[in-house]
C-alpha cells in the first residue's frame, strides 16, 4: 500500500518536504492549447498537456477536445486529420458491434 502511495505521491509532485507547490494557474486556452500542435495537429508534448491542465485546468469549450488526449483516446502521434478519421472508425466500429448484440438479443428472446 505505501509503495502505491510513493508512485501517485510521485507522479503528483507531492513530497511532503516540499514546502513549496507548484503555484495555480489560470485554464488552458484555446491558443496555448494550439501551440502545442505541430503544424499538421499533432499533440507535440503530452507530458506538458497533462502538466499545464494539472496546474489550471481546461476551459470549457476545450473540454471535449483536450479530454480525449487525456485520457489516451487517440493513439500517439496522429495529426488532426488522423484523429478525425480514427473517431469516424471507431463510431463505426460501435454501431456494428451494437448491432450485433441487439440481433443476438434479438435471437434469443425468440
Amino acid at each position: 500500500m505505501e509503495k502505491t502511495i510513493s508512485i501517485v505521491q510521485k507522479a503528483l509532485n507531492w513530497n511532503e518536504d516540499e514546502s513549496d507547490p507548484l503555484p495555480p494557474r489560470p485554464p488552458l486556452t484555446d491558443s496555448e492549447f494550439q501551440k502545442m500542435l505541430d503544424t499538421l495537429g499533432t499533440l507535440k508534448d503530452p507530458k506538458e498537456l497533462r502538466l499545464r491542465v494539472y496546474l489550471g485546468g481546461i476551459e470549457a469549450s476545450l473540454r471535449k477536445v483536450v479530454w480525449k488526449h487525456l485520457l489516451n483516446v487517440y493513439p500517439d502521434n496522429l495529426t488532426g486529420r488522423q484523429r478525425m478519421d480514427y473517431m469516424k472508425e471507431k463510431t463505426n466500429e460501435y454501431y456494428r458491434l451494437r448491432k450485433i448484440w441487439q440481433d443476438h438479443l434479438e435471437n434469443s428472446n425468440n
